[in-house]
């Protein structure tokens, strides 16, 4: 059965689906495999999200002979575990480890190649840059990606501006202290962009609904937070700017915002 798109329906859908799993009965000797890539579309934005959960729990308790495999980025993890204590109910739950420098290396080459960096020229100096990069990256593949490029272009254009002759390898060093610093936010801030980070992506109407706020209000935070970069649009869907993700997590764990 394709996936419904309508997040009500969707969560009608996943309760059915269960459902019917008690009606399928197996021998002993058989075992079925159910996956379900991202389980924070069964449970974010939509009422009663959290009833579908604990049916889902039951299932899962009650019938040996089906093993699960369930995807869920980390902060809808986080949520629904303190929510529905969701992670006791499970043998074993791991994250999908982060990216080294020598993993960013890699994926990034094609980039590098693009650009006609010569990496054998200064292969010590690059690997260093890496390894930084997957630090202050949190081994993120897409933070890392837009940190790597906004300090090249940031290098390359101080060296443009000085009217000089630009030399392939010269792009290699990469210039850190253009990295952008989080502006200050407030509290109502904080919770605009965790509900961002908890749903990855949002309209602006969708915003308002998570919220409990009129649109008009969310509407001249979102702005204001537009303003300062925190927040991208892209085809009318909102995300936190991935440049300064790394940076809001430190600050919600400062700040002990939501306990994180």
């Amino acid at each position: 059965m394709p996936p419904a798109t309508n997040p009500e329906e969707r969560q009608k859908q996943l309760v059915e689906e269960l459902q019917k799993f008690s009606e399928n009965s197996l021998s002993e000797s058989e075992k079925q495999l159910y996956l379900i890539p991202n389980l924070s579309n069964c449970f974010l934005r939509c009422i009663g999200g959290l009833d579908g959960m604990n049916i889902l729990r039951d299932k899962i308790a009650e019938d040996k002979q089906k093993f699960w495999i369930i995807g869920c980025h980390n902060w809808a993890w986080e949520y629904l575990d303190k929510t529905n204590q969701i992670q006791a109910d499970f043998e074993q739950t791991f994250c999908v480890p982060n990216l080294d420098g020598n993993e960013l290396k890699l994926w990034l080459k094609p980039a590098i190649d693009d650009l006609y960096i010569d990496i054998e020229a200064k292969e010590d100096e690059l690997q260093k840059d890496f390894e930084k990069l997957a630090k202050i990256s949190l081994g993120l593949s897409e933070v890392a990606k837009e940190l790597w490029f906004i300090c090249l272009g940031c290098e390359q254009q101080k060296q443009d501006d000085d009217d000089e002759n630009i030399e392939s390898s010269s792009l290699i060093k990469i210039g850190w202290e253009n990295l952008p610093e989080q502006p200050k936010i407030s509290q109502d801030d904080r919770y605009v962009l965790y509900s961002l980070l908890l749903h990855q992506q949002l309209s602006l109407d969708c915003l308002a609904m998570t919220l409990g706020e009129e649109k008009n209000l969310v509407n001249s935070q979102v702005r204001n937070l537009k303003k300062l970069d925190l927040i991208q649009e892209n085809y009318g869907l909102l995300k936190i700017n991935p440049v300064y993700y790394p940076q809001l997590v430190a600050d919600f764990k400062q700040n002990k915002f939501l306990n994180y």
